[in-house]
């Protein structure tokens, strides 16, 4: 299941695990997702002994560019994705949020970081509010 959260089925495990990913999957992620079928897909291959398929209808994970590479014993050619190297506050929210199942979500984090600011704003704004008072005289 974790493998599948990230966006591909990249490594082969026992056929038991597979049937256990199945079995233990929730039923929200079994209706409104391709992760049965996905899972199922894996299973087959592993069984055929074949590479993985592409999932069905998951965009890839974070994937943008592939490098092709010949074997000197074929002619067949095979494609690896590469992934782009992180850096920075990217590389600080990947590692914050490692995007499994039990990750902390990544939405809750911005909110409170939002909800955080907004308090200090209004803090400052009522510190200022207090040590610069109006010296309007009263209505009549």
């Amino acid at each position: 299941m974790n493998d599948w959260y990230t966006g591909t089925i990249k490594h082969v495990y026992p056929v038991a695990c597979y049937t256990e990913a199945i079995k233990n999957m929730p039923t929200d992620l079994k209706i409104y997702s391709s992760a049965k079928e996905d899972i199922q897909r894996a299973l087959q291959a592993r069984l055929a002994g074949k590479p993985i398929p592409p999932e069905s209808s998951r965009p890839p994970s974070t994937t943008t560019s592939a490098t092709t590479t010949t074997s000197g014993a074929g002619p067949g050619t095979t494609t690896t994705p590469t992934t782009p190297k992180k850096t920075g506050i990217s590389l600080f929210l990947a590692k914050l949020t490692p995007g499994d199942s039990q990750a902390f979500p990544l939405p809750l984090l911005i909110l409170g970081a939002l909800a955080i600011l907004l308090v200090a704003a209004g803090g400052v704004g009522m510190l200022w509010q207090r040590s610069h008072p109006r010296d309007e005289p009263p209505p009549a």
